[in-house]
């Protein structure tokens, strides 16, 4: 079972002020696992079911339980579709230096 221990959230203030844009979370996730957990908690923010989410992204229940347990054989495009319908972006930070 996935739990939010394994997740440290970040609030990025923005330039302007909350009123004129709102906070963005920015939470590092290296693990099949932590994305999964990440995919839970923002479904259950937005008020979502996993079967609301299924409804929208065409991926069945039984999926998205098992990505948001951190399945590692998930299927990208479908995990990158679910992230997509909960208004989530993704990124690659790394560095130049990498040995």
């Amino acid at each position: 079972m996935c739990t939010d221990k394994y997740i440290t959230e970040r609030l990025i203030p923005q330039d302007a002020t909350m009123e004129q844009q709102p906070m963005t979370n920015r939470v590092p996730a290296n693990t099949p696992r932590q994305i999964g957990a990440l995919i839970r908690r923002i479904r259950k923010k937005r008020g979502m079911t996993q079967k609301d989410l299924s409804r929208v992204t065409r991926c069945s229940a039984k999926f998205i339980g098992e990505a948001e347990n951190g399945k590692e054989s998930a299927e990208i495009g479908k995990v990158l579709r679910l992230a997509l319908r909960l208004n989530c972006n993704i990124y690659f930070e790394w560095t130049e230096k990498y040995a």
